[in-house]
């Protein structure tokens, strides 16, 4: 081996610098040193390089490319666009797998994002559309939009349902309440021309409050008004006509019926023609009641007729028949004729017959006084 030993290696002329032929090799440990510049035209093929390559060119160190040269990550002044799919992994050192995080803090614009796993979001989620299978939230859900179910048949709520402006279900739809199968025992619904309130269960229609209150449309007026422990009323064009009371009803107006039943005595104003008392009084008195028109004594022994009330004017008829023998007296408001009291008879089964007029009707310092015509007897 030939050996060439000098501190210095200039050309020929001693002006320049050598030309190495046939190339050179640097063995293990050793390399070309200097202070000055290594100028190289042709390919410099190494292993690797170190140290500064800010004067390099034809490196794009925005960019970080694939094995077939293609761009997947470039860096822009806003920030990096990454093209394909990217895993983000931190190696575990005691399992030898990968797995880990991706932490965004600033904002990200994710065009299409598929996620094979759970998703969680810690604060707001600010979407354009969402397109989901199925989702759990255990917190809860903001819509600021409108809401809208296109496919939902049913919606499930374990709690309470909030509708702050109020539930709006359009013409024939109905809200359901109740168990009934398929269908509410409580329903409400509008036609597009009628309301309705239809209990189609197995109970009864209930309004519980303690007063009730049917108004019109324009809420201006009552039409009925039924009172917890008290009064039932009801309306004629917000004019109160009919009141329950604890005895019975007040009419305000005109009642027309097409009959009537029950006890009229306490009527006025009315002509309800002949009123007849059947008397058998025991004891020595018999008093007719003069707010009745024909009065009929069937009695024995010996007795005095006598009476109460009247209306002056008013025309009676007194028929007595003995049942037995009797004698029979009249109190000193009956005046007959000429003042001579009539002589009835006294056989059993005589049948008598006496008309008479009220000519005074009884009251304070006022004694009754009756016109009484003959007697007839009918034995």
């Amino acid at each position: 081996m030939s050996r060439i030993r000098a501190n210095k290696i200039t050309d020929k002329a001693g002006t320049g610098a050598i030309e190495i032929e046939k190339g050179a090799w640097f063995p293990v440990g050793y390399g070309l040193t200097g202070a000055g510049s290594v100028n190289i035209t042709g390919v410099v093929t190494a292993t690797s390089f170190v140290g500064s390559g800010a004067a390099l060119t034809g490196i794009d160190a925005t960019a970080i490319k694939d094995s077939g040269g293609n761009v997947k990550v470039q860096a822009q002044a806003s920030g990096a666009v990454y093209t394909g799919v990217h895993t983000f992994t931190t190696l575990n050192s005691s399992t030898g797998t990968f797995s880990g995080d991706l932490d965004v803090d600033g904002h990200t614009n994710l065009d299409n994002v598929n996620v094979a796993g759970v998703a969680t979001f810690a604060s707001a989620v600010n979407t354009g559309a969402l397109t989901a299978s199925t989702g759990t939230f255990s917190g809860s859900v903001s819509v600021g939009g409108t809401l809208t179910y296109e496919d939902v048949t049913n919606i499930d709520s374990v709690g309470i349902i909030t509708a702050r402006e109020g539930i709006f279900v359009p013409d024939s739809k109905t809200i359901h309440i109740g168990n009934s199968s398929g269908n509410g025992d409580l329903r409400l619904y509008h036609d597009g021309s009628n309301s309705f309130i239809q209990d189609a269960g197995t109970g009864n229609l209930k309004v519980i409050a303690s007063v009730f209150q049917l108004r019109n449309a324009a809420d201006n007026e009552t039409m009925i008004e039924a009172h917890d422990n008290g009064q039932v009323e009801l309306y004629h064009n917000n004019t109160e006509r009919l009141v329950t009371t604890n005895s019975g009803v007040t009419v305000t107006g005109t009642v027309a019926a097409t009959a009537y039943t029950g006890d009229g005595s306490a009527l006025t104003g009315i002509d309800v023609g002949l009123s007849t008392e059947a008397l058998t009084t025991a004891g020595g008195t018999v008093t007719l009641d003069l707010t009745k028109d024909d009065h009929k004594i069937t009695k024995s022994g010996t007795y005095t007729v006598t009476c109460t009330g009247g209306t002056e004017g008013s025309s009676h008829s007194l028929r007595i028949e003995n049942s037995g023998t009797s004698s029979v007296s009249f109190s000193s408001y009956f005046k007959f004729p000429s003042g001579g009291t009539p002589s009835l008879p006294t056989t059993n089964g005589a049948i008598s017959l006496i008309s008479f007029t009220v000519h005074k009707a009884g009251s304070v310092g006022v004694n009754t006084v009756l016109l009484a015509g003959a007697s007839v007897n009918f034995s």
